[in-house]
């Protein structure tokens, strides 16, 4: 997931490269994509409802992001989730 940014904002990445937390590189989940965001509380206080917004959020701008060129998305076949990778 190397180069995904610490936030997503008006459909462009930005902030630094990161990595997933367990050192996975490549194309990443919507969920990998939204742990590694950078959150107000922090991603471990947020729960329950509020992660599935954020969860839901971090997608509609993934979805934004492949609408216009930034990210590509390899659709996966139920019930394995879609990838995610930064168009370079």
């Amino acid at each position: 997931m190397e180069g995904w940014g610490t936030g997503l904002a008006a459909g462009r990445l930005t902030g630094p490269a990161a990595t997933t937390q367990d050192g996975t590189t490549g194309p990443a989940t919507a969920w990998q994509v939204t742990e590694e965001l950078t959150w107000s509380r922090g991603w471990p206080a947020i729960v329950g409802f509020m992660r599935r917004a954020a969860l839901a959020e971090a997608g509609a701008h993934l979805r934004h992001l492949a609408d216009i060129g930034q990210v590509a998305v390899t659709v996966a076949a139920v019930p394995e989730p879609d990838l995610y990778a930064l168009v370079t």
